[in-house]
């Protein structure tokens, strides 16, 4: 990352950066970025790791793929036995006292990594807005 960009990046400056490369390479960069911030996420500069915390909160399919399809944590998941019945409950539970739209985004990637769904994360968020 230093050597690309110097000082920790923008997410405007990374995007930026990744659309000038072929789409392998955005992929093997991204996977870095990945591998950096899961594995040495302690060891890195504070301006670093402000990049990565805003890039994944940016984008959270990353992160997601990233933990289910490259650490145990795929296989780790909970089989829920009723998803169809599971999602709308959370919905019900998550919206009664709730003041505003929730951010089904963020409800959605935390369920990825804690259950096992057939789903994307773009798909499971369409989901739970339209439970």
């Amino acid at each position: 990352m230093q050597l690309l960009f110097g000082n920790a990046p923008t997410l405007a400056s990374f995007n930026a950066k990744l659309q000038t490369l072929e789409e392998s390479a955005r992929q093997e960069h991204r996977l870095n970025l990945c591998h950096l911030a899961f594995g040495y996420y302690d060891s890195i500069p504070r301006p670093f790791r402000k990049f990565i915390d805003a890039y994944f909160k940016h984008n959270r399919e990353l992160y997601v793929d990233y933990l289910i399809h490259h650490t145990p944590l795929g296989h780790l998941c909970y089989s829920l036995q009723n998803p169809d019945l599971f999602l709308p409950m959370l919905y019900v539970t998550e919206n009664a006292d709730r003041k505003g739209r929730p951010k089904y985004h963020h409800q959605a990637s935390s369920l990825l990594l804690g259950f096992n769904f057939p789903y994307k994360l773009e798909t499971l968020d369409n989901y739970l807005c339209h439970s």
